[in-house]
């Protein structure tokens, strides 16, 4: 996996100037971008997923060019396959759980018959006996077997988290974009939710970025960490390495906050 988001975008007062880079840091498992609010973390995401366009800058994910403001290239967000995942799942609740995942599927092909993309993945998945067996498949790796006729009001907030990360992985994404997927939860599901949640996550051959103002969030669920103050990256780094020897003064800060909230 790759990835290279070197962008800068004003938004009224606010500046915004990150970089990162999978070339100068350990690329594989769960990126945790870690902030406080108010920092760049969800209009990051927004730039990669195309809701936002950034002044000037790149963001290449595994060789597809999302943006490049020199060459004039700015993909439209369909045609990125970005999957991300909201703090409140947006799921569709007048649809089951197999009928949300399946909407994941049907998304892609729509996306490639727009593309002209010759992945003949999702052309075999043209049938409704098809669709339903795919999705089904991945609730099965979700562990929503069982629950595949219930809609999501009928679902815990774990459940409903599980579901809409398999109509993601429906869609055979890029990149996987999780903005304070867990902020909802109460701790114990929390902590639970993180651990499942990340051990599918890191085994994809993708980019995972996940943002959180949680540090204990961070240590926990990513493997590298990227620290973010005032629109700017303060530094990067294996998650493990920076919560022992933090090189940035909001690093310190960030970090000592999580080391402290484990002691509790």
């Amino acid at each position: 996996m790759s990835y290279l988001i070197d962008i800068e975008a004003r938004l009224g007062s606010f500046s915004l100037k990150v970089k990162l880079d999978s070339e100068e840091m350990d690329a594989s498992g769960v990126l945790a971008l870690l902030g406080p609010s108010g920092s760049g973390k969800t209009m990051t995401l927004r730039c990669i997923a195309g809701t936002a366009k950034p002044d000037r800058g790149k963001i290449i994910v595994n060789g597809t060019v999302f943006f490049d403001s020199n060459a004039g290239i700015c993909l439209k967000p369909q045609a990125r396959r970005v999957g991300y995942l909201f703090q409140n799942y947006a799921l569709f609740p007048n649809m089951t759980v197999l009928q949300n995942i399946e909407t994941g599927i049907i998304g892609a092909s729509m996306q490639d018959r727009m593309a002209g993309s010759k992945n003949k993945q999702y052309a075999q998945c043209a049938s409704r006996k098809e669709r339903r067996e795919k999705a089904a498949l991945l609730a099965a790796r979700m562990h929503l077997d069982g629950l595949l006729d219930r809609k999501p009001g009928q679902l815990s907030g774990g459940q409903q988290q599980r579901c809409a990360l398999a109509r993601i992985l429906a869609g055979n994404p890029q990149i996987v974009l999780l903005d304070e997927p867990f902020s909802a939860l109460d701790e114990y599901l929390r902590d639970e939710l993180m651990e499942e949640a990340m051990k599918t996550l890191t085994k994809l051959d993708i980019p995972v970025f996940f943002v959180t103002h949680s540090s204990y969030e961070a240590r926990k669920a990513s493997t590298g960490t990227a620290v973010i103050y005032d629109g700017v990256i303060r530094e990067t780094g294996k998650t493990e390495e920076i919560f022992r020897a933090p090189r940035s003064e909001w690093g310190r800060i960030l970090t000592r906050a999580g080391q402290d909230r484990e002691a509790e």
